[in-house]
């Protein structure tokens, strides 16, 4: 992993801008749930719920293995 430095205006704070870059780390799949709760700072279970009020599920389904388990039930 390599280490990145970024200059923010002074009213925003790190503590800020890591759950948001975590979030979008995982999001887009660039690191594991766990990995982006790590960096984010926060337990997995507390990070799960950011995802969720962010609207990022936590589950990655393809659309057509969702249409078979629909049929399914």
């Amino acid at each position: 992993m390599r280490t990145v430095t970024l200059n923010l205006p002074s009213d925003v704070s790190e503590d800020e801008t890591l759950p948001l870059q975590a979030v979008r780390l995982f999001e887009e799949r660039h690191v594991s749930l766990g990995k982006a709760a790590e960096l984010a700072g926060y337990r997995t279970a507390a990070f799960v719920e950011i995802l969720g009020h962010d609207g990022v599920t936590t589950v990655a389904h393809p659309a057509e293995e969702l249409a078979d388990d629909a049929r399914r039930a």
